[in-house]
This record gives C-alpha cells, sequence and structure tokens, in this order.
C-alpha cells in the first residue's frame, strides 16, 4: 500500500476514534462505524414492501450509537431516486422554557418542509399560510393534514422521517399528544400510509409511547440496539494496529472491560492509539487497566461526561415520579450486591435499568453491564443519587408521618385477573406487585431530618371473601411482597370492611402511642361501601384525633379510571364524621395510582392539611362535590 495513502487513511482512522470517543455521532462513512443486527433490521423495515407499519422505535442506553446508526442509514437509503429522507434532532436547552404543543408540531413540520426545500420541492411558505389559515384547529389536526399535502407534493416517493432523542419531548410534557399523533397515522389513507415512514430513537421507556414490548408489527417495528460482539469488531483492528502488533488481543482485553458497550469500547480504543507503539504485549493488561483508572479518576473526563447521561436518565423527569425512581436505585443496589434477579417483563424499574445501561440480561439473570460501569456506579454512587432524588421533592414530610404502624391491604378480587391497557395488556396481579415494592421500600427507608423512620416493617394482607383475611403477613423489606404474590391467586369478591377492621382492631390493640396508616389497593368498587362508611365512622368515635389514623385508597386499572366517581364520593361521605372529642375526624383520602404524587406524599397530604379536600383532578367527574 501506498505510504502517503496509509499515512490518510490513519489520520480518517484517529479522526474518527476521537469522534466517538467524544460521544459524537459518526461520519456514514465512518471507518470504524460497527454494523450489528439492528442495521440489517431497520434497513428491512424502510426497503421491504412486506412490512405493513410505518412506525419504528430505537430505544437504548445513552451513547450505544443510535445516532450513527440513524445517520448511516439516512445517508445509505437517500440515495435511492424514490425516497426522500429527513433527520431531526431534538436538542434541549439548559434555558429553554416548555414549549407548547402547536409550536411543536410546527417546527417539526417546518424542518422538514426546510429539508424538502433543499431537495428542490418548495412547500415552506405554504406551510406558513396553512398554520396561520388555521390557528383555530388542533395541533394534531393540523399536522396530520399538512402531512398529507408533503405526500402529495412528492408524488410517488417515500417520505422518512427521522426523530434522534425522542426522550427530550418528556421535558415538555408532550408524550402523550405524540402517542396521539403517531395513532392517528393509521387513519390516513393506504396509499399515503405506504409512503410514509416515521423513525423514533432515544433513550426512553417503552411504557412512555404505550408500548407493549410483545407487540406485533401490524403497528410498530421495535428494533434493539445492542452492545457489540466480537466478531463485529473487525473494523476496529485497523486502528489498533498503531498500538500493537497483535491488534485482536489488544481489542479482546478493552471487551473484556467494557464488555461490547460501545461508546466505552472505541473510548479505550483511542485512548490506546494516543499511546506509544507497545514493545511487550504482556504489558497489554497493566496499560489498559491503567487507562481504565486515569479516566475514572479524571474529574472532567470523557467517561464521566458519559457517567452522568446515566445518572440523568435514572433522575430526570416529573418529581413526582421520585418513590419508583429511588425504588429502581435500590434494584440496582441488590444486583451490584451479588443478589440474583431474574429478568421480569412487568417490571418497569428492571426495564428502566437495561435501558439506563447500568444492567445487561444474560439469559434470565441482571447484571452489572460492565466492569467499568461496576467502579463507578457504586453503592456510595447509590445513596448519593437517591438523596439528589429526595432533594427534589417539593415539600418535606410533616412530623406527624412518623412512628407509625403500617398496614397494606391489597385487593385479590377476581378482576385482579383482567389483563388491562393501562398496564399494557399485563394481568393487574403480576404488574402491581412493584408498585408495592416501591411503596413498601420506600416507606420503610423514608427518614426525617433527625432520622425519624416511619416505621420498621409493614403488615401486608390480602382482602377478598366477606371475612377476615386469611393472608397476613409482617414483611421487613420490599423483597419480600413478590413471594405474597406468587403464592396466592385473584379470587372471589370485593369485600374489604372485615379485613380493614380485623387490622383497625389489632392496631388498637398493639400501638403503644403509635399512629397508623392503612393503605388499600384496590381495581373496583367495593362490594361492602354501606358497612365501611359504618366501621370508618365508628372508628371516629374511638379516636383522640383524626391524626392517629388514616386510611389512604389508592385506585388502580382502567375500569378505575374510566369513572372514579365511587371512590370520590366514598372520600366526601366519610369526610364529616366527629372524633371522641366531638372534632371533625377526616382519616379517608381517596387517589388513582397514575394521579398521586407518590406514596410519601400521599400519606403526608391529608396529615397536614386534612381539610384539603378531595384530590383537584376529581373535579371533572364530580364536579357537585367540590
Amino acid at each position: 500500500m501506498d505510504v502517503i495513502f496509509y499515512s490518510a487513511i490513519e489520520r480518517f482512522l484517529g479522526r474518527s476514534f476521537e469522534q466517538g470517543a467524544k460521544g459524537q455521532k459518526l461520519h456514514p462513512n465512518s471507518l470504524i462505524y460497527v454494523e450489528r443486527k439492528a442495521d440489517a433490521e431497520l434497513w428491512q423495515f424502510l426497503t421491504s414492501d412486506r412490512v405493513k407499519s410505518s412506525i419504528c422505535y430505537i430505544f437504548a442506553a445513552p451513547q450505544m450509537g443510535k445516532s450513527s446508526l440513524m445517520e448511516k442509514t439516512a445517508y445509505k437509503i437517500s440515495k435511492a431516486k424514490n425516497v426522500r429522507c429527513i433527520t431531526i434532532q431534538i436538542e434541549l436547552k439548559q434555558s429553554e422554557e416548555l414549549i407548547s404543543e402547536d409550536f411543536f408540531y410546527f417546527r417539526l413540520l417546518q424542518i422538514v418542509c426546510e429539508r424538502l426545500t433543499a431537495q428542490q420541492i418548495e412547500i415552506t411558505n405554504e406551510l406558513n399560510a396553512f398554520w396561520t389559515r388555521n390557528s383555530q384547529n388542533y395541533p394534531l389536526q393540523k399536522c396530520s393534514e399538512f402531512l398529507q399535502r408533503i405526500l402529495a407534493g412528492i408524488g410517488d416517493r417515500t417520505l422518512i422521517i427521522f426523530i434522534d432523542d425522542i426522550q427530550h419531548i418528556l421535558n415538555w410534557n408532550l408524550q402523550e399528544s405524540l402517542v396521539t399523533f403517531i395513532q392517528s397515522l393509521s387513519n390516513l389513507e393506504a396509499n399515503l400510509l405506504r409512503r410514509l415512514k416515521f423513525v423514533f430513537l432515544g433513550v426512553v421507556h417503552p411504557d412512555d409511547f404505550c408500548l407493549d414490548l410483545r407487540a406485533t408489527e401490524e403497528k410498530s417495528k421495535i428494533v434493539e440496539l445492542n452492545s457489540f460482539q466480537n466478531n463485529d469488531c473487525q473494523c476496529l483492528l485497523a486502528g489498533l494496529k498503531k498500538t500493537s502488533s497483535k491488534p485482536n488481543l489488544v481489542l479482546q482485553e478493552i471487551m473484556y472491560w467494557t464488555r461490547g458497550k460501545p461508546f466505552l469500547t472505541i473510548l479505550l480504543c483511542h485512548k490506546m492509539t494516543q499511546n506509544d507503539r507497545m514493545r511487550n504485549e504482556g504489558d497489554l493488561k497493566k496499560r489498559i487497566q491503567n487507562l481504565v483508572n486515569k479516566e475514572i479518576s479524571t474529574k472532567y473526563s470523557l467517561l464521566r461526561s458519559h457517567c452522568e447521561q446515566v445518572t440523568n436518565f435514572l433522575i430526570r423527569g416529573d418529581p413526582n415520579d421520585l418513590d419508583r425512581k429511588c425504588y429502581t436505585l435500590n434494584l440496582y443496589a441488590q444486583i451490584l450486591q451479588g443478589r440474583s434477579i431474574q429478568k421480569d417483563e412487568n417490571s418497569r424499574s428492571q426495564t428502566d435499568l437495561l435501558i439506563s445501561g447500568l444492567v445487561i440480561q444474560s439469559e434470565k439473570i441482571l447484571q452489572i453491564a460492565n466492569s467499568i460501569y461496576q467502579q463507578i456506579f457504586t453503592l456510595k454512587w447509590v445513596e448519593k443519587t437517591q438523596n439528589q432524588l429526595k432533594q427534589r421533592r417539593p415539600k418535606m414530610a410533616s412530623s406527624k408521618i412518623y412512628n407509625r404502624k403500617v398496614y397494606m391491604l391489597i385487593d385479590q378480587s377476581g378482576s385482579m385477573a383482567k389483563r388491562d391497557d393501562l398496564f399494557n395488556k399485563k394481568r393487574r396481579w403480576e404488574a402491581i406487585p412493584e408498585v408495592i415494592e416501591s411503596h413498601v421500600y420506600n416507606i420503610l427507608k423514608h427518614q426525617g431530618m433527625n432520622g425519624e423512620k416511619i416505621c420498621d416493617d409493614i403488615t401486608l394482607t390480602l382482602f377478598s371473601p366477606n371475612r377476615p383475611a386469611t393472608v397476613s403477613r409482617v414483611i421487613y423489606d420490599d423483597a419480600e411482597v413478590a413471594d405474597i404474590f406468587a403464592e396466592n391467586n385473584p379470587d372471589s369478591n370485593t369485600f374489604v370492611t372485615p379485613t380493614i377492621t380485623q387490622v383497625v382492631d389489632q392496631w388498637f390493640g398493639t400501638r403503644n402511642n403509635q399512629g397508623g396508616f392503612v393503605i388499600i389497593y384496590t381495581d373496583g368498587v367495593l362490594d361492602d361501601p354501606d358497612q365501611f362508611e359504618k366501621f370508618v365512622e365508628t372508628t371516629c368515635r374511638k379516636l383522640n384525633s383524626q391524626d392517629e389514623l388514616k386510611i389512604v385508597i389508592v385506585g388502580f386499572g382502567s375500569d378505575i379510571n374510566r369513572d372514579p366517581k365511587f371512590y370520590l364520593k366514598l372520600d366526601a361521605n366519610t369526610s364529616s364524621f366527629l372524633d371522641k372529642n366531638a372534632k371533625p375526624c377526616n382519616i379517608v383520602v381517596f387517589d388513582l395510582l397514575n394521579k398521586m404524587s407518590g406514596i410519601i406524599d400521599l400519606l403526608n397530604r391529608q396529615l397536614e392539611n386534612p381539610e384539603a379536600g378531595l384530590a383537584e383532578w376529581g373535579r371533572e367527574f364530580c364536579p357537585e362535590l367540590y
């Protein structure tokens, strides 16, 4: 090979390694682009006539090569004469405020029009006029209508739109709107739908887009972007020849540390090429270990920047979702300490860990992703990150929340066996354990400024038939929750009064000046509402004040979300009772699982302000109660 030509390749390889090491997307012609199974799957989706869906999702951990895959595929497919391909990257600036739904869709179409104008298709001015003319219409309606105009303007060509970094729409609370828009595409005429394809890429959870990972490809295509495998990485060897006469051994040792994580693999390859050529291959392990240690210990290294992205994924988003996030971190800590945890398809927290990149699935067991992560994302990091989350709570809990006996009553009625759209077609009995695990974890771990605790244990009880509970267990750790659900199945009706009478009598008999929380989880209306109200009234007359005992009802599932009037009225009906001193005694509070701000905040709500009344979201269902 000509020496000058080889030097040019060396420089190009060096620039490519540097791009990848900085987390930048690679040039479509990059010599170090590693093709994976995802490349073939995405190409087939975009080009095959047999693919009926028009939507493709590529969700993966930070810096797994999503953007590079997009650029490579878009560049390749744009060469086809019958295709118009557009890539859009959503950017979120630190100072940027929430953007409106109308602006989001207008800007989306504006970018599409600008890119098409660059391809000699003039429609930008038409968009401006159309949007102004239809200013009173819904943004989704306008977007759908103008997309049809765009498709008509490009003749019989196919329009492919890539949208990268889709996770940023969560910061603007536009995910529900985008899901509705995606669903509306199916209403397009068949000949138009065949010529329109969207590819969404980002670091997001499928649940944010109401996706069932087991869904058929009739609706959408989900492409998994996995780590590098040894046999994928032959293109990296040329650059490593600069540092060793045995580049295969260098790559093998790098893969040992990174386990094929794309960013980490490219980063170590880049660092190796910056070092002098090795004279003794026996120094290889030590040299790479030194590189890793240096990157970890350097405060502003590229590795540290990458790890911040992983952390941000776990702590970003709705402050009202903090309880689940803390539980997710606790789950990671258990894996870090060697606990064997099997993959559970129903677990949102497990999927969060997989998408964050912190863990991988090896067969059916979750494992720490790689040796580098194990040294960075330690138990100390878990504690620090959980403290960051706790600091984001809107307010500190009332001192009244501490020193309590806590009872959880779980609905075991037959309806718990139903598959539910709100849980992505999972059975309610399979979906709710993780919620309860999260609540158990947060209640047991919550501490006040001076180390006060709510409780050291929780009594977990199942209710269903019209008799006192036969399944009741005192638990000291959230890991014990799953066993209770595994050992029991949904059955019978929804009678709660015999069971709540049983646990409250137990509380009265053993409380020793401790307050009490009774948390009821249910997916439907009670079969004994009159008896329940009478029980609440009788209980109130035994209390010195309404702060001593709180009964919290958490509703979940599609049925109760569609029509929560029963519990809103029950909440209102039980708010006017009196305690033993003839003072107001409002001890019942109801909320929906997907509306509540977190279990600690819910427990705190009426302790701080018992006169606050019903949850504000209930106004649209029962305006007469407000």
